[in-house]
């Protein structure tokens, strides 16, 4: 009798020993895929600086950035400049470390390299993008819908 039990014992702890591996397999499955979906939920600058922006200073400012690399300027909903634009690290010679540049070339190449200082969403979801020129102005401008 002591021998069944012992045998029973043993065939329980193997079973627990199972289900504890796949529990494990199972958690860290899990947070693999969580941690995935974190990390793929997030946009890049590149994907938030898309689409139509109006100046929080003067609301007749508009500017456009499209997927295709271009920033369209408006003032009273009449084009003023085109450029094309790229967020980089480094720009005409600068280098930022944990800053990224907002890059644009005019149509007679003239490089501008302001400062992209980031986004920003509120609580009632209205996106707010900062850049500092190269002359140290800050701009804003709010995300139109």
């Amino acid at each position: 009798m002591v021998l069944g039990r012992t045998i029973s014992k043993s065939k329980k702890f193997n079973r627990l020993q199972l289900n504890s591996k796949i529990m494990k397999i199972l958690i860290s499955s899990l947070l693999i895929i969580f941690f995935i979906a974190l990390l793929t939920s997030f946009n890049t600058p590149e994907e938030d600086i898309l689409g139509n922006w109006i100046s929080n200073d003067d609301e007749l400012w508009r500017i456009i950035f499209s997927s295709d690399g271009e920033r369209k300027d408006y003032y009273e909903n009449i084009l003023v400049d085109a450029y094309t634009y790229s967020i980089t690290n480094s720009c005409n010679e600068q280098v930022l470390q944990d800053e990224l540049f907002l890059k644009t070339i005019d149509n007679e190449n003239d490089i501008t390299c302001n400062i992209l200082n980031g986004f920003h969403k509120d609580e009632n979801g209205i996106i707010t993008l900062s850049i500092t020129s190269e002359r140290g102005i800050l701009n804003l401008f709010t995300k139109l819908e």
